[in-house]
């Protein structure tokens, strides 16, 4: 079974988003979840469901910045700097946002 984990929604602001929180570092549970990259894009597989997911190119540049462990702010720069004309700041942000709330909610992040 898999799911595709993209950073395009625009469907919600970071007000919006509670359990979104700019200076908690997010990072990947690598025992969890393991990766690979295929050109810009990426395949994360869940160890524990055996689930896998598909990154689009945005998703993949953020992708391994949670595997070393980035804040909220950390992450909208590197989405910025690897996709400079598809996003402006305030876009960015809200993207960077829904893509953590979509990871989270796979249970992929270290707690804490």
């Amino acid at each position: 079974m898999g799911r595709e984990v993209t950073v395009d929604s625009g469907e919600s602001s970071l007000n919006e988003q509670q359990n979104v929180t700019r200076n908690r570092v997010y990072r990947v549970d690598t025992s969890r979840a393991t990766w690979r990259q295929v050109d810009r894009e990426g395949v994360v597989l869940d160890l524990h469901t055996s689930v896998y997911f598909g990154l689009n190119e945005s998703a993949g540049v953020l992708w391994p910045r949670l595997i070393a462990g980035s804040t909220h702010t950390e992450l909208v720069d590197a989405l910025i700097a690897g996709e400079p004309q598809q996003f402006d700041r305030d876009q960015a942000a809200d993207e960077v946002s829904s893509f953590l709330q979509a990871v989270d909610a796979e249970g992929l992040f270290v707690a804490g």
